[in-house]
């Protein structure tokens, strides 16, 4: 289901952005496309939480999410400083 999902918003990426104008299709199909295939991953952090929280865990888990977002978010800096938006995405 989420691999066919995935698999359509890849192609139907630039009509998508093309709805909110030309600079968007031309600027952010490739933006959207990474985006979208990290989209799963979320789903595993996020049932990642939900077990901890069922086993009265949310304190480990704390930490470990508190050290996912730093790495997310220097990634996402280093990425942007590099290579602009498509950074930001890869990071």
């Amino acid at each position: 289901m989420i691999g066919g999902i995935v698999l359509v918003v890849e192609l139907a990426a630039p009509g998508a952005l093309r709805l909110l104008g030309a600079a968007h299709a031309a600027n952010g199909a490739t933006a959207l496309r990474i985006l979208i295939m990290i989209g799963p991953a979320y789903v595993i952090k996020d049932h990642y939480v939900w077990i901890r929280r069922a086993q009265g865990r949310m304190a480990h888990a704390s930490k470990i999410m508190a050290i996912g977002t730093l790495f997310e978010v220097a990634g996402s800096a280093f990425g942007w400083a590099m290579w602009g938006l498509t950074g930001i995405c890869l990071g």
